[in-house]
């Protein structure tokens, strides 16, 4: 079984589908499609619309469950939404397989994330421009071929 993971791991970036960067208030401050979900016809959801309904999921799971530890993982039918914290922002990470390497990457991307950007979150007023450079650490992070440069 070791093996077959590992296996799977070394293309990790190939299951990429998606990710979100909002406020914990919802507002969506970046985000990126690495590809479609299957053969279904690309959403036109905004994607304040959809920073907005994983805010609401991810508080109804903590009134539900009545825990105060985040949410870090949601399986929905092979399709898993992990999910990472910084003080500011939620950082969600669409993926096609259950990879745990997927879990460090974007912990180490938005902990990077937060400390770039740490003073345009702290005083956010609504402006997401400032936030159109992620996609610098999108690539740092997410692409496969600088993954041995950062050891993720």
């Amino acid at each position: 079984m070791k093996e077959i993971l590992i296996s799977k791991e070394k293309d990790w970036a190939s299951v990429i589908i998606s990710l979100f960067i909002f406020r914990k208030n919802s507002v969506c401050l970046y985000d990126q499609k690495f590809r479609q979900i299957g053969n279904e016809t690309p959403s036109r959801l905004d994607e304040n619309v959809i920073s907005g309904a994983l805010t609401g999921v991810l508080k109804i799971i903590s009134e539900i469950t009545q825990s105060k530890k985040w949410l870090r993982k949601i399986d929905k039918e092979g399709n898993y939404l992990y999910f990472s914290y910084g003080k500011y922002h939620i950082t969600t990470l669409i993926a096609s397989l259950d990879l745990p390497i997927l879990t460090k990457k974007l912990d180490a991307f938005s902990k990077d994330f937060g400390a770039t950007y740490e003073k345009e979150l702290k005083s956010f007023v609504g402006n997401v421009t400032p936030f159109d450079d992620t996609k610098y650490l999108v690539e740092k992070y997410f692409n496969q071929k600088y993954a041995d440069l950062i050891g993720t």
